[in-house]
């Protein structure tokens, strides 16, 4: 398979699409109201690559996603992870953050695996962007955490 950024970039969109079903799907199950709401928070994650993809303007977006990769992620199935975990009814909200931080340090790893073959300073930098992004989720997650353990 010949990678181009595009390519990586709608498979970045399905493994987000994916976390976003994942997370949609415990939310229709869940007892646990602050475990539900949760979901909702994490249901904005899909922005995350529509919004580095609106930086560029249509033509150059098009240009870019040709761009092509130094090496192949044909081996790389990131959406694997949702075959390890699994969250039923009762889950409390700490299980659903610490799910949550899996799938994320999975889409970052991806992201800089994108930005390390990329010799292209504004697309870099974007994705860059889209790192620190997630990596600032987590954060909040696990500050949303915290803040869980004071009221439950």
């Amino acid at each position: 398979m010949d990678a181009t950024l595009g390519k990586m970039f709608d498979r970045a969109q399905e493994y987000v699409n994916s976390m976003t079903a994942f997370f949609a799907d415990f939310r229709d199950r869940a007892s646990n109201d602050y475990a539900r709401l949760l979901t909702y928070h994490l249901a904005r994650h899909k922005k995350n690559l529509s919004s580095l993809k609106a930086l560029f303007s249509n033509e150059e977006l098009n240009r870019l996603l040709q761009l092509p990769l130094k090496h192949s992620a044909d081996d790389f199935f990131p959406e694997r992870v949702f075959d390890t975990y699994y969250l039923d009814s009762k889950s409390s909200s700490d299980e659903v953050i610490a799910v949550a931080v899996e799938f994320i340090d999975v889409l970052v790893c991806l992201y800089h695996w994108l930005g390390d073959q990329l010799d292209h300073e504004h697309v870099s930098k974007a994705i860059h962007e889209l790192i620190v992004t997630e990596e600032n989720e987590v954060a909040k997650l696990h500050s949303i955490q915290a803040s869980l353990l004071t009221i439950q």
